[in-house]
């Protein structure tokens, strides 16, 4: 944002600094007026030029109050042009009046005020062109140094040259394949872009989300279940297990652990309630509502070989986090399906 400030203090100093020369050497339609004189006209012109610079562009125009902008800039027009003509006109006067009858020297006043009319809409013309660019600038420049852990949104370079600002929420994982990576999503088709996984996931949480292997990154509140071999997401309604990478299973799985760990001393329910065993029967209680929705906990409970005590808690458990739905039947029972 400093480079782009010091870029249009610039812009601004060499345009006030041509015009003042051009002023003050009397070089317009005055060639008798005082320097005192050129000094207010120009005075006048800058006060209109940063009247619509800081007003008439981000409070009306910016702000789609379109009409308005239109008509405070045809006034301001006019109104700058009369004052300047008051303010010079006795200079004015003295150049023409000699010369000129007091018919054709009012004419020659109308035609001087239009061509200062044509004048200050250039100049105002120049200052709204000036604060849109600078306005884009800036904007362009926030937006490329947006972060995700003060704004959850994900910045993406799509192959179009577009960027798409993705709620963080949303991700469930990201994969890179065949020189691309695409961003599953709980909703909406999948993401894909030329970006690669590192330059991705170098901008990720990393208390949101971990690279479980050279090619996929995962979002933590999207597992399912884990091991010390695999992580199963829900992709989709699917239920697909993703390979932790070898060189680095105690690692990532320690790390599962620890937010596993986290993640029920946060909801007051004792961390080691949720052991190895468990997560591997949550595991199949998902898999087995996945292919059998509307399935009640006894008959998971059967299937599974877990008792119903143990079943009914898990199904709570994937309830509260939102991967399986429940609703009573017409005879009280409660049947689940995957969200």
């Amino acid at each position: 944002m400093k480079n782009h400030k010091l870029i249009f203090f610039i812009v601004h100093l060499v345009f006030w600094t041509i015009a003042s020369f051009l002023f003050l050497r009397n070089a317009y339609i005055r060639p008798y007026s005082s320097v005192l004189r050129e000094s207010v006209a120009l005075f006048i012109l800058m006060c209109s030029f940063y009247l619509s610079y800081f007003i008439f562009v981000p409070k009306f125009l910016m702000r789609q109050r379109v009409f308005l902008f239109f008509l405070l800039t045809f006034l301001l027009i006019l109104l700058s042009s009369a004052i300047e003509m008051w303010v010079v006109e006795s200079s004015m006067e003295r150049c023409f009046l000699h010369t000129l009858d007091i018919q054709t020297y009012k004419q020659a006043l109308y035609g001087i005020f239009i061509f200062l009319s044509v004048r200050n809409s250039c100049f105002i013309l120049f200052a709204d062109v000036v604060k849109l660019c600078e306005m884009q600038a800036i904007q362009l420049q926030q937006n490329q140094k947006i972060t995700l852990q003060t704004t959850q949104h994900l910045l993406i370079n799509l192959p179009d040259r577009t960027t798409l600002a993705q709620d963080i929420n949303y991700i469930v994982c990201l994969k890179y394949e065949e020189r691309k990576t695409t961003i599953f999503r709980t909703h909406g088709a999948p993401i894909t872009t030329y970006n690669s996984l590192a330059s991705i996931a170098a901008d990720l949480p990393t208390d949101l989300f971990i690279r479980i292997n050279r090619n996929t990154v995962v979002a933590y509140s999207h597992i399912v279940s884990y091991d010390s071999c695999s992580v199963t997401l829900r992709i989709n309604k699917i239920l697909e297990r993703i390979p932790i990478m070898p060189a680095k299973s105690e690692e990532i799985y320690a790390e599962l652990k620890q937010w596993n760990a986290q993640k029920y001393q946060a909801a007051d329910t004792p961390s080691s309630a949720v052991t190895h065993y468990m997560e591997e029967k949550r595991t199949l209680i998902c898999e087995y509502i996945a292919q059998h929705p509307g399935c009640n906990s006894q008959e998971i409970s059967q299937q599974i070989h877990l008792s119903e005590r143990n079943t009914q808690r898990i199904l709570q458990l994937l309830k509260n986090e939102g991967v399986v739905d429940c609703r009573k039947e017409k005879d009280g029972q409660k049947v689940y399906t995957l969200r």
